[in-house]
């Protein structure tokens, strides 16, 4: 049995993807269409990732892989990327959340002005 490509039936796969088309739209007719964060049902919130001198917008996730000095395996760390005030780029810190113990610790922090590096302007 030979198969024909598919570009030699347009017309039978127009027709499938609107009968399907209309399948859907049919069914969801009355609903309000969804964003893909609303769809996702599993989420809770487990902690707050801002320490305590104000710097936020997550950043980087690393979920660390086994045990290293203070840092315990599964453990979550992030960089917040912003500071207090929420200039981009100029978050100092990096927290580590403990999914044992459910909390938050810093794990580092770097002084905001490093000779080494230009300021932010």
């Amino acid at each position: 049995m030979r198969i024909k490509p598919l570009s030699s039936r347009p017309f039978t796969l127009l027709a499938l993807g609107f009968l399907l088309g209309w399948q859907l739209s049919s069914t969801q007719a009355q609903a309000a269409p969804k964003g893909f964060l609303e769809t996702i049902h599993r989420h809770a919130m487990l902690a707050s990732t801002s320490p305590g001198n104000g710097d936020l917008n997550p950043y980087a996730i690393y979920v660390v892989p086994q045990d290293m000095g203070s840092l315990k395996k599964n453990e979550v760390l992030v960089t917040n990327f912003n500071n207090v005030n929420n200039l981009q780029g100029t978050g100092t810190t990096i927290v580590a959340y403990s999914p044992v113990t459910k909390s938050v610790r810093l794990f580092a922090s770097a002084p905001a002005h490093l000779a080494a590096c230009p300021p932010v302007v």
